[in-house]
């Protein structure tokens, strides 16, 4: 089966099958984060460059082999792109939730659903940060980009509204 990957640099990748035009994750290893010996890589690899650097360049993929996105009408095929999207966030966010001590309370801000993010021994000092994560309002929710919100609330002390467009 013809297969184009894109790598979104978490251990996850995006998987569309072009034959069935169908979206997938799936877990990456170590074989899957080199070039293959037949493959030439996408990008040049100068040899003055550490060890390190080298490998991170052999992992960058051509972002012509990116699938496409589904047509404007394809419902279905949309919400396949979205769930697995959801499912990247889900997986990114989840080391950060463990890291970082936290407090998350659902609600609502004019009418509008939100994630009200505190820090580990949050003062209220007035200051609140609003956060409209990325996504065109088609892919993430506040839920999945979570693991942002949680890092900004604690670098920074803040409270953090986390909307979720």
């Amino acid at each position: 089966m013809d297969l184009a990957e894109s790598s979104c640099g978490t251990g996850l990748d995006f998987a569309f099958y072009p034959t069935t035009k169908d979206w997938h994750i799936k877990e990456i290893g170590e074989e899957n984060m080199t070039t293959s010996p037949t493959q030439q890589p996408y990008v040049h690899i100068p040899e003055t460059v550490s060890q390190q650097a080298q490998a991170f360049l052999r992992t960058l993929r051509d972002p012509a082999l990116t699938p496409a996105f589904p047509e404007p009408d394809d419902l279905p095929g949309w919400e396949k792109v979205r769930a697995f999207a959801e499912a990247d966030g889900n997986a990114k966010s989840a080391p950060l939730l463990q890291r970082y001590e936290h407090t998350v309370t659902e609600g609502k801000l004019g009418g509008v659903p939100i994630l009200d993010v505190r820090p580990k021994n949050w003062e209220d000092n007035g200051k609140v940060t609003v956060y409209t994560h990325g996504g065109a309002h088609v892919m993430y929710s506040a839920a999945s980009s979570l693991g942002r919100a949680v890092v900004f609330a604690h670098a920074t002390g803040l409270r953090v509204l986390s909307i979720n467009t």
